[in-house]
């Protein structure tokens, strides 16, 4: 499919990556040079969920472009966008040289999301009004019971910052001071920290296998390396206490995921589920 799909002078597509089955699926084709070196990416999908979440990404990427130039950041740029025969998709540089993926959040990890809430505006919302606009299943006992938690702090504000999404060891690969980060999909706005409980909670449940409450220390101990590194004043100002974020980042990842119904998602809704139990 690769190269009679895309062609690219002096690169061959020689590697395809799928991605999870089901209506979001895509494939990312891998385009080299004469030396095997990563050039280009082409990501497609045929499902229409997959489509949606390409699209999503060019936008996304349009919005990040304010990062370029930053001194921790580099982020990937959308070349052209190519359709055939019920396949749509986009065309990528490829920012990656030799990095390899780093399992560990890092203080590096920090400056570059520090570096990245100080390029969009942060807005501020009251939690109980936040959780209006995400959409979840109310009639569902344990979605209600979640919710349940966060009630103390419904008059409480919190701040929303930019946020990755999907931030997490294959999705970042660090190169001396520079974060470089790709899969730019689910971009967007979220609770203040978000991007850090995603990647312990994830580095803790595949990678390292080991309880959610590891999960929960790093978060708190990153998030406090954060907050003396945001230059935020509503920060302090608010008051919120750091578990109210933590819960929000955490109901957030739950309504997610049961969006999906496969294995690996079933996995990380248990974890979630215990977490949000033990904040």
């Amino acid at each position: 499919m690769g190269n009679g799909f895309f062609e690219m002078a002096e690169c061959e597509a020689e590697i395809m990556y799928t991605g999870a089955p089901g209506e979001y699926q895509k494939f990312t084709i891998q385009y080299n040079d004469d030396n095997h070196r990563a050039r280009y990416f082409l990501k497609v999908s045929e499902k229409d969920g997959g489509i949606e979440g390409l699209k999503h990404e060019i936008a996304a990427l349009k919005q990040i472009e304010v990062m370029n130039g930053a001194e921790h950041i580099e982020v990937p740029q959308a070349v052209r966008t190519v359709s055939h025969e019920g396949f749509f998709g986009f065309v990528q540089k490829s920012i990656l040289q030799s990095e390899r993926t780093q399992a560990t959040f890092l203080p590096e990890d920090i400056s570059f999301l520090a570096e990245m809430y100080g390029r969009f505006e942060m807005t501020e919302i009251r939690v109980e009004d936040y959780l209006k606009e995400i959409q979840f299943d109310a009639s569902n006992v344990q979605m209600a019971q979640f919710r349940g938690l966060l009630r103390q702090a419904f008059s409480e504000s919190v701040l929303l910052a930019a946020s990755h999404g999907d931030y997490i060891p294959w999705n970042r690969f660090i190169a001396g001071h520079i974060v470089k980060v790709i899969d730019w999909e689910t971009f967007g706005f979220r609770p203040l920290f978000y991007d850090i409980v995603y990647f312990c909670i994830h580095k803790a449940i595949l990678i390292d296998k080991s309880p959610v409450s590891s999960a929960i220390a790093q978060s708190r101990l990153w998030i406090s390396e954060a907050r003396k590194k945001i230059k935020e004043p509503r920060l302090d100002d608010l008051g919120t206490e750091i578990d109210v974020y933590l819960r929000l980042c955490l109901f957030e990842m739950i309504v997610h995921y049961s969006r999906n119904q496969n294995e690996g998602d079933r996995v990380l809704l248990a974890a979630l589920s215990e977490a949000m139990d033990q904040v």
